[in-house]
């Protein structure tokens, strides 16, 4: 019920309220999770399925009510103070682990890009809606074509750290409908591409970590 009503509900709600108060501009966010096995659509799960159905629900105000919207397709989003329990994170948490991480095979690609890049996005595609004469609804997607696997993810994070982790590889299964190749149904949002390397990026999380231990002792 959360989903339905977070990505779904709560969205045509603001739609509604924006129409009434003649709001007619959006950025929307989409998911890549929407392209499985490279598709134009088919949905990973139920998150993917709720957003591509808000997005009908925008056109309906793009084409009806005079909408203009920009949908974000966002990739593998990570960065500093992010309280998911997301890959990253918890390898990071894991370093000190004695006992074995389980993994899948870790053959599947990983398209990470850093919050501060999404943020940059979202700023850019805003200041486009109200410069740019866009009259109706477009997608673009915010990845940093350089999608690695997770065992290459595993050996970066181990030159940034110095540390070997101790990792069993197809310890699990991959996940059902597991992504192996990420896919770029969209083109990039024009003037916009990340800044912040993923060497970069992992320093900064690094860091963030230490200062919590720090202050824990």
């Amino acid at each position: 019920e959360d989903l339905v009503f977070g990505n779904i509900t709560f969205g045509t709600h603001l739609l509604e309220a924006m129409s009434a108060n003649n709001v007619k501009r959006i950025v929307n966010t989409s998911t890549y999770w929407e392209h499985y096995e490279g598709a134009r659509y088919n949905p990973v799960n139920l998150y993917a399925a709720t957003k591509k159905a808000f997005y009908s629900i925008l056109l309906f105000y793009v084409q009806v009510k005079n909408f203009r919207a920009i949908t974000l397709e966002l990739f593998d989003v990570y960065g500093p103070n992010d309280t998911r329990s997301k890959l990253l994170n918890f390898l990071i948490n894991s370093k000190n682990n004695t006992r074995a991480i389980k993994l899948s095979p870790g053959e599947q690609k990983i398209d990470l890009v850093h919050i501060d890049d999404v943020v940059s996005a979202y700023i850019l595609a805003a200041d486009k809606l109200l410069v740019d004469n866009i009259s109706d609804s477009q997608i673009y997607c915010v990845n940093s074509k350089n999608a690695i696997t997770i065992k290459e993810l595993v050996a970066q994070l181990q030159r940034v750290i110095g540390t070997t982790l101790n990792i069993k590889w197809g310890g699990r299964g991959y996940r059902d409908r597991e992504i192996m190749e990420p896919f770029q149904a969209y083109g990039n949002l024009p003037g916009w591409k990340p800044e912040i390397t993923l060497k970069t990026g992992i320093k900064q999380i690094i860091y963030q970590h230490k200062v919590i231990d720090d202050k824990k002792n």
